[in-house]
């Protein structure tokens, strides 16, 4: 992120219904002048210092409405900023923009009651998933550099795969979350599932926001002090195929991974027998490899099935990242990196090996 590092300019930019796909819905960037106050005056600096971040309009940014996509919350400005905002800023970030989300961020597709639909850039046709997709396409056509978004059931990962860019679900209990704001019921799924993560163009980058994001915090009682880092030695990793329901495609996988996958190419999602593995032995406990392509609309039935890789990392509170891996038919493809819980910076690792192999390139938009 050095080349972003500079004099801040202030800039506006649209609503998620505009023609072009445009994800952002609000902007904010009050500590602008501080950050080059501070730089001309030599002073310490952030890692993120006077780079722009954006958030997931469900985490709460003092001042800004905590929408959740939803017309009713669109006055909801919490006084409070949820503690991942808090250590953003304090690592010298600047709040930019909230992004879109479908209402209540329980839809596949983010499609907004009060900001309308973000679309994929590189397809209209095609979802941008969710309920992140406003701050992956946010991301993935250079509004941001990097953002905040949340996971209950692939809401990191399955934007990310769909529009090239990427991200990670954290281990439960990694990262702190904390809401002044909120619409749901604070069932035990989404106390022991739910987490909030970092999202950007590249490992490199999402290893640094999880860095900044990680460790205990007054306000999220769950958060552990469990030092972020990953074994040292060769990785054992397991390549799936064949998921129930669902055939994704795995583009140019067989390039990162130095053989196909299988004789049919297919490669199976991350299932229950994950549960098994993790649970046994840490240390034998492989990585799991996934590959899913963007796909159309065809249904409920369709997205529950091609969304299965994605549960058992909620499920069991494992970190799971995903990585582009070039593109099918001229969409993206994700690749997805699950491991045993605490194995964040393994699974990023794992995944900056793909993106090292050529795979991955810049946004494709």
């Amino acid at each position: 992120m050095g080349d972003l590092i500079g004099e801040t300019q202030a800039f506006t930019v649209g609503v998620a219904a505009s023609p072009v796909p445009i994800a952002a819905v609000t902007v904010t960037l009050s500590a602008a002048d501080a950050a080059d106050t501070a730089r001309r005056d030599d002073q310490s600096l952030g890692p993120l210092a006077g780079v722009p971040f954006t958030i997931k309009s469900n985490i709460d940014l003092a001042g800004s409405p905590t929408t959740f996509g939803l017309s009713i919350m669109k006055d909801a400005v919490p006084t409070l900023d949820a503690p991942v905002v808090g250590r953003m800023q304090g690592a010298g970030a600047i709040p930019l923009a909230g992004t879109n989300m479908p209402d209540l961020g329980l839809r596949m597709q983010t499609d907004s009651s009060l900001y309308g639909l973000t679309k994929n850039p590189g397809n209209a046709k095609h979802p941008t998933a969710g309920s992140s997709g406003g701050e992956a396409v946010a991301l993935a056509t250079g509004m941001s550099p990097i953002g905040l978004g949340n996971d209950l059931g692939g809401s990191l990962r399955n934007p990310a795969s769909c529009v090239g860019v990427t991200s990670i679900k954290p281990s439960f209990g990694r990262v702190p979350t904390a809401e002044q704001i909120s619409v749901l019921p604070n069932t035990i799924m989404s106390q022991e599932s739910a987490v909030t993560g970092p999202m950007a163009r590249t490992v490199d980058d999402v290893k640094l926001g999880l860095e900044i994001l990680s460790g205990p915090h007054p306000r999220g009682p769950l958060a552990m002090p469990i030092p972020l880092e990953a074994k040292a030695g060769r990785k054992k990793v397991a390549v799936l195929a064949t998921p129930p329901g669902a055939t994704p495609t795995h583009g140019s996988l067989d390039a990162g991974l130095g053989r196909p996958v299988r004789p049919d190419g297919r490669v199976e999602p991350v299932l229950h027998r994950l549960g098994r593995c993790v649970d046994t032995d840490v240390d034998a406990s492989p990585l799991l490899v996934e590959a899913d392509a963007t796909n159309g609309t065809e249904g409920a039935k369709f997205s529950l099935d091609v969304a299965r890789p994605v549960y058992p990392g909620n499920v069991l509170g494992l970190p799971s990242a995903a990585v582009p891996a070039g593109t099918v038919d001229g969409l993206p493809v994700g690749v997805l990196i699950t491991g045993p819980r605490w194995s964040d910076l393994t699974c990023l690792e794992i995944a900056e090996h793909v993106e090292e192999a050529g795979i991955a390139s810049d946004p494709p938009f």
